[in-house]
């Protein structure tokens, strides 16, 4: 039997990188740059499980139920909501997919998204 999710371990951010202030957050993330296939090929070589779909970095996390499918976003949204830089998001039961793209730059991948990605990959790496 699992045991309840508390507050606390929705709040847990174990193993993801602290960031100092917002000026920090917004001085990292603000400025998005494009990318070539190069760099993208070569960063992805560094993201085990993320794709290129339509313009999008793509992936997909596993998980053993809905309720840490969803914990995983909440998770995520801590992280994402500091940076300014969403990514679109699909839960169906215990799979989280999601989807990256800088709007600003005309809904193409730059570094923006790679740095989200990899970021992403601290959080639930572990899940995929």
């Amino acid at each position: 039997m699992s045991r309840r999710l508390t507050r606390q371990d929705l709040n847990s951010r174990d193993g993801v990188r602290e960031i100092d202030s917002p000026a920090k957050i917004h001085q990292e993330y603000a400025m998005s740059h494009m990318i070539s296939e190069g760099e993208l090929q070569t960063a992805l070589s560094g993201l085990p499980g993320w794709s290129v779909i339509d313009d999008r970095l793509v992936k997909s996390f596993n998980f053993d139920s809905f309720r840490e499918a969803v914990t995983a976003v909440m998770r995520i949204s801590f992280e994402v909501d500091e940076i300014n830089h969403h990514p679109d998001i699909l839960i169906s039961y215990s799979t989280v997919e999601l989807r990256l793209c800088t709007h600003d730059a005309g809904d193409k991948i730059t570094d923006k998204d790679l740095r989200l990605a990899a970021l992403i990959e601290k959080v639930v790496g572990r899940k995929s």
